[in-house]
């Protein structure tokens, strides 16, 4: 079993040089003695917040972008100090203010790894904290997998180095959706892997797990389209087919109502407010993004801003990012 970090930030005063760190100031009166963790109930106590943590994948593997997979032993440790110094609740209970006032937080995860479910669920289950699992529904019981993730496996075929790696990634996430999709294809070419070799080499959620998952007791399945696609490059009708599309093959697999969505990537540049329309459009009473920022009881719930988790963040750097996130207008 994982034990928490110690004598890390969480621990520390926030001293002139930390609060500079997080927030590119100096503190003001009696906050320099305060413990980081302590400011944060302080401050939740008397405006009442959320956040909500955005993780990918749970596990040792090597198949998708350099930092996104965290490992079980430390997504161990950060469940265990979170739930023993804030609230855990479920991403609906959360945005809807009815659970309870303080600090809380939701876990998600994005994409749809199999590890979500071999690995992550039982850690879930052991700490008794809720979560919500958005998932890319084409790639559930098919070969097809995110086009990142297929990116990163010829990269590795190919030889390239990290730079080379990061370079191609942001070209191909300017790219339109045809220009993307023919430059994959060239890359199937290049490297001679094939698509069922990529399937195996990414496993991702299938229908057996899905249900396991939905089953719980402990882990909501929510939609994030078919196909993973930048929706800001998408009409409203290519929109909605995503979103329905996915949430309508879960609601026909598992035999229950699916209201939350991820909006793949998520960042500002990846949707616009008639991408967030159509998504309510279709249904969803909640939709996330990857934007920064905390959930107060006056935030919108259709742009549900969340903090990301990387493979080297630790509760420290996770408690400097909520305390970055209380800054920012979402």
């Amino acid at each position: 079993m994982a034990s928490a970090p110690t004598n890390s930030y969480e621990d520390q005063p926030l001293t002139g040089k930390l609060l500079k760190t997080f927030f590119g100031v100096y503190p003001i009166g009696p906050l320099a003695s305060v413990p980081i963790a302590a400011l944060l109930r302080r401050l939740g106590t008397r405006l009442p917040f959320a956040f909500v943590l955005r993780y990918h994948s749970i596990s040792d593997n090597t198949y998708s972008l350099p930092g996104l997979a965290v490992r079980a032993a430390a997504f161990e440790a950060q469940l265990r100090w979170l739930a023993s110094h804030f609230q855990p609740v479920a991403l609906d209970g959360l945005c809807s203010g009815t659970s309870g006032s303080g600090v809380r937080f939701a876990i998600t995860f994005d994409d749809g790894y199999r590890d979500n479910y071999s690995t992550a669920l039982p850690l879930l289950k052991a700490v008794n904290v809720p979560a919500t699992v958005f998932v890319t529904t084409g790639c559930v019981g098919s070969e097809m997998r995110i086009w990142v993730d297929e990116l990163v496996e010829h990269a590795r075929a190919l030889r390239w180095k990290l730079g080379r790696l990061r370079k191609e990634f942001l070209r191909a996430m300017r790219a339109t959706p045809q220009e993307r999709t023919a430059f994959i294809s060239g890359l199937r070419l290049a490297s001679g892997v094939t698509v069922k070799e990529i399937a195996a080499s990414v496993p991702m959620l299938g229908w057996d797990d899905l249900h396991q998952l939905e089953q719980s007791g402990i882990v909501r399945v929510g939609a994030h389209t078919v196909t993973h696609p930048r929706l800001s490059q998408l009409t409203p009708a290519d929109v909605t087919r995503e979103a329905l599309g996915s949430k309508h093959a879960l609601e026909a697999k598992l035999g229950s109502t699916v209201s939350s969505f991820a909006i793949p990537f998520g960042a500002a540049s990846d949707f616009t407010s008639s991408t967030v329309e159509s998504l309510r459009q279709s249904g969803f009473d909640i939709i996330c993004s990857s934007l920064s920022g905390v959930v107060r009881p006056s935030s919108d719930r259709f742009v549900v801003p969340r903090v990301g988790v990387y493979a080297d963040d630790t509760v420290a750097s996770i408690l400097a990012k909520v305390l970055r996130a209380l800054s920012s207008r979402v």
